[in-house]
């Protein structure tokens, strides 16, 4: 899931206004005399009359709505009327309905009231972008504009930049951890480290202690940079001290660390490799069960202006190639899952008892989940009447049962095996029932063996069918056929094609 949520930035309208709205005021970013400010909406229906109406009375103001990371629409207002708005991400936008690209040039007019007006050209740039998160966007065209949100790099959670909360609770952001001991002696104009920073940070899924890392992000006397340890003397690259300076700062980091990652994920032997994929975490998760990189055979990175599928135990080139953009990567992505599937499945031998349950149907039943009594009490101080009447709930605790009610469990026609295979420290699950142990679940949605979902690893057989109890599998255990070749792969697909249970 994707960032869902919505700000508004505004002048010349005081806090207590600001609330009238249904808006929490979050302080002023970095510009003087303007207000950032969210509240407890979910649609951006309303948005472009909301921005109006925060700007009445001689202001101006801006708002933004991004919807789950895909798209973000942004309307600017002056004198209680809308002036312009514009798209980030225009054709995410057009999937979801909305045709309407806006008005770059209106925007660009109306930027004359903000801090720092921007040319038709620079907002063209940012919109012609297509950002991978389109709060990304929203975030830098506000900057464009000289409306930072507030930021503090010695905080853990950032203002506007994380969840919008629920409600209209004063923000309040975690205290920060002591600092860590990133073995920052002798860096020269080095402030502190980030908020956001720990011991550690993870290379290639490898945790590795700052203090022996060569470049280290932090404060800097005039925003935030990095430190590289062989040139000490001062940061190598500095940024804003922003949301969007603060992603800057990450992706150079990134880039300034991909040698390393490279190293540890044992890639640099692969024939016309450049650079680790963009989407690399150090970490394959195939049928929930998690593979490090290193132990993978077939695996994805970057050559010179393209994406590829390397086989390890061939590794003179790749062998299949794919554009090196957002279509690309996925594709080869699912082109090497499908191939590390059958080839880890297919040599995976399961030596003891092999269990299974008759396929069920597909059925949907009701989430055992209540919205807590804390929460409900913040929504029933919080929540608007208009926004409430907007939603079609009468009251708070209709809607509050709306989403209850709402909350279903959409279970796929399935069969279930578990598997005696012994304990495996280099393919663990990704979620386990108990302690982890030598006994393994597995859900077989019919007909796609691909699908499988490793549901856990346990130490007895019965720990694991009371597991498989709770996930709504049902019926008489029995054994898999002798003549069904032990290898997890086989057992999987034999799995598969099983037919419901007899009545």
């Amino acid at each position: 899931m994707g960032f869902f949520g919505f700000w508004l930035v505004a002048k010349g309208v005081s806090d207590e206004r600001l609330r009238d709205l249904g808006l929490e005021p979050r302080g002023q970013g970095g510009a003087e005399g303007w207000t950032f400010a969210d509240g407890p909406r979910h649609s951006s229906d309303d948005m472009d009359d909301l921005v109006a109406r925060a700007s009445a009375g001689g202001g101006a103001a801006v708002g933004a709505y991004v919807y789950d990371s895909d798209a973000g629409w942004v309307f600017a207002a002056a004198d209680g009327g809308l002036v312009a708005h514009v798209v980030v991400n225009p054709e995410s936008a057009a999937e979801l309905g909305s045709a309407d690209a806006g008005d770059p040039a209106g925007f660009a007019r109306w930027s004359a009231a903000a801090p720092q007006p921007a040319s038709v050209e620079s907002v063209e740039e940012v919109l012609a972008e297509q950002w991978v998160f389109a709060e990304e966007g929203v975030a830098e065209l506000l900057e464009r504009i000289g409306l930072p949100a507030p930021f503090d790099p010695a905080m853990q959670v950032y203002p506007m930049t994380g969840v919008v909360p629920i409600g209209g609770e004063p923000f309040v952001p975690p205290p920060s951890p002591p600092a860590p001991a990133v073995g920052a002696e002798g860096l020269g104009g080095y402030g502190g480290p980030l908020g956001t920073m720990s011991e550690s940070v993870l290379l290639g899924s490898v945790p590795v202690p700052w203090r022996e890392t060569r470049f280290v992000p932090g404060i800097a006397p005039d925003g935030i940079g990095i430190w590289d340890r062989e040139q000490p003397d001062g940061p190598i690259a500095t940024f804003p001290a922003t949301s969007r300076g603060s992603s800057r700062l990450h992706e150079e980091l990134r880039r300034l660390q991909e040698p390393i990652v490279a190293e540890l994920l044992e890639l640099t032997g692969l024939g016309g490799f450049v650079r680790p994929s963009q989407l690399e975490t150090g970490i394959v998760q195939l049928v929930d069960r998690l593979l490090p990189t290193r132990d993978a055979r077939f695996v994805v990175a970057e050559g010179d202006g393209f994406v590829g599928v390397w086989d390890r135990e061939h590794p003179a080139k790749p062998i299949e190639r794919f554009s090196l953009d957002d279509d690309g990567r996925s594709d080869a992505e699912s082109r090497a899952h499908g191939l590390l599937f059958d080839q880890q499945l297919g040599t995976k031998v399961v030596p003891g008892e092999r269990w299974y349950l008759h396929a069920t149907p597909a059925t949907s039943v009701p989430s055992p989940w209540q919205v807590p009594e804390s929460l409900r009490e913040r929504l029933a101080a919080s929540l608007p009447p208009e926004w409430l009447e907007s939603s079609g709930a009468g009251s708070v605790e209709e809607f509050i049962g709306s989403i209850e009610s709402g909350t279903r469990s959409h279970l796929p026609a399935r069969s279930w095996l578990l598997l005696e295979e012994g304990p495996d420290d280099g393919w663990q699950p990704a979620w386990h029932g108990t302690e982890s142990g030598g006994w393994y679940l597995y859900e077989v949605p019919t007909g796609g063996a691909r699908s499988l979902n490793c549901r856990g690893s346990f130490r007895a057989a019965e720990e694991a069918r009371r597991h498989a109890e709770r996930l709504q599998a049902s019926g008489d255990w029995l054994r898999v056929p002798d003549e069904v070749p032990r290898t997890l792969l086989e057992t999987v697909r034999w799995a598969a094609l099983l037919e419901p249970a007899p009545n």
